[in-house]
């Protein structure tokens, strides 16, 4: 007879046998912790220890009926609440990670974060104390940048349900921010100022030199970091194919 009773009034049940279902979707199925029922011969009513205990990962449910009442076929006798994730459109994510990756500039800047900085620069001179009050700030500064851009790309998949795990993620960061740019009042004359070096290659020459290479930390998007990289195939995959690979048999690179 569908869902609800399964026999008729007046009608002969055999031992064992089933005399109602209620229908559970297949993601909440509970599982029986005590199993209570016996089998019962003949008509009769069906008594409270007469029952199943289900142990159900349902959160909240709402009782339509109350004991000793008289229930017909297609009453409500349980409601059940489930609480379900609330999923982003994935039109608007895929987006906002080539934004965040190619490090885009938005359209409206908060009016106050230039006041926030200042003050968060006046925080680390008064604990730190100046001359090294800036160099911590900016290690803190580069740090946060690559946690926060992290989070943000994180943020996206997960709204959307996939679980990338974080590593993934950090390599290409890792890459994002590898590049510092050196200043103009650089006192080295290994690098032109200017120029777009790495982070690790301006550490070992500034020992090297027993020289302080001046630079600054710099942000750069996915497509200009692979086109500043060593390898000719990262460089080509991007943009200007033809140059980039007409510049790698030059210099013997293929």
């Amino acid at each position: 007879m569908g869902d609800g009773l399964m026999i008729q009034e007046g009608s002969s049940v055999k031992a064992t046998g089933r005399i109602a279902q209620i229908p559970v979707s297949e993601a909440y199925l509970g599982r029986v912790i005590n199993a209570l029922a016996k089998p019962i011969d003949g008509r009769g009513e069906i008594s409270a220890s007469e029952s199943r205990l289900i142990e159900s990962p349902a959160p909240v449910f709402f009782v339509h009926s109350h004991y000793g009442e008289i229930l017909y076929e297609g009453d409500t006798l349980v409601t059940f609440v489930y609480e379900k994730s609330r999923s982003g459109d994935i039109t608007q994510g895929l987006p906002k990670v080539e934004q965040i990756l190619e490090v885009r500039s938005i359209d409206s800047i908060s009016m106050n974060l230039e006041r926030r900085v200042e003050g968060w620069n006046e925080r680390i001179q008064r604990i730190l104390g100046i001359p090294w009050g800036f160099l911590i700030g900016a290690e803190l500064t580069i740090a946060q940048s690559r946690i926060s851009l992290v989070n943000k790309i994180q943020k996206v998949y997960r709204s959307q349900g996939v679980q990338i795990h974080n590593r993934h993620i950090e390599i290409i960061v890792r890459q994002v921010t590898s590049k510092v740019l050196v200043s103009e009042d650089g006192m080295s004359n290994v690098f032109l100022p200017g120029e777009l070096i790495g982070f690790l290659r301006a550490e070992r020459a500034g020992r090297a030199l027993d020289e302080a290479i001046c630079y600054r930390a710099i942000l750069l998007g996915i497509t200009r970091a692979s086109l500043n990289t060593q390898s000719f195939i990262s460089e080509a995959s991007f943009q200007e194919t033809a140059r980039v690979l007409a510049k790698a048999a030059l210099r013997g690179r293929i």
